[in-house]
């Protein structure tokens, strides 16, 4: 197995350098219909989000637009730009921090309401996955909720994945703090996606 910081680096490397390929695709993605399986469970008042991995911005976006104050983290420059500029009356707050550490907003002292970490967890090797965990519970006000999709199939190969393994992130989250709320296993919505047989398991945490 790569290093941490090699399996990272190569991950990014590979966003990097199709950023601008991807822009377009990320942003045209319907958050609403992305959200579908955990519609429930999102705030309908407005609180603190913070999206991890947030890449354009396109999530932030939708909950900003709903009142709620948002914080994006999003390490790949090209999409931090990208996303500064397309979204930029909504007032969103941006980092270029990177899980496991998520030092950068560790830092603020702060802690949100929701957590939202879509189509970011299979790029995490298995190793700091727990660490990943232990951080998101000190983000998360007792009370709030962590949304995670979790890619179960195959990723690029110049963007790799490490595997979905829903169970071992339920197992993680237990232990850290949270309770498991909800779990939904759909199909994705992309064609792409879809063509390479990739399925998503969502989860709802709460931090207790």
């Amino acid at each position: 197995m790569a290093s941490q910081e090699g399996s990272s680096g190569q991950v990014l490397a590979g966003y990097a350098a199709v950023a601008e390929d991807l822009i377009d695709r990320f942003e045209a993605l319907d958050t609403a219909q992305a959200f579908a399986p955990v519609l429930p469970f999102l705030p309908d008042t407005a609180c603190r989000v913070l999206d991890l991995g947030a890449g354009t911005g396109r999530d932030a976006a939708w909950f900003a637009a709903q009142g709620h104050e948002v914080t994006a983290v999003e390490p790949v420059a090209a999409f931090r730009r990208a996303g500064q500029i397309r979204h930029k009356a909504l007032g969103l707050i941006w980092f270029a921090d990177r899980l496991p550490e998520l030092t950068e907003v560790l830092e603020q002292y702060a802690v949100y309401d929701l957590l939202v970490l879509n189509g970011v967890w299979h790029h995490l090797e298995l190793g700091v996955r727990g660490e990943a965990m232990a951080n998101l519970r000190r983000l998360c006000a007792t009370g709030g909720r962590v949304i995670l999709s979790v890619r179960n199939g195959p990723a690029p190969a110049d963007r790799p994945g490490f595997g979905g393994f829903a169970d071992v992130a339920i197992e993680q989250a237990l232990v850290v703090g949270f309770t498991l709320t909800h779990r939904a296993a759909v199909g994705s919505i992309q064609p792409a996606n879809i063509a390479a047989g990739v399925t998503w398991d969502w989860l709802v945490l709460e931090a207790v």
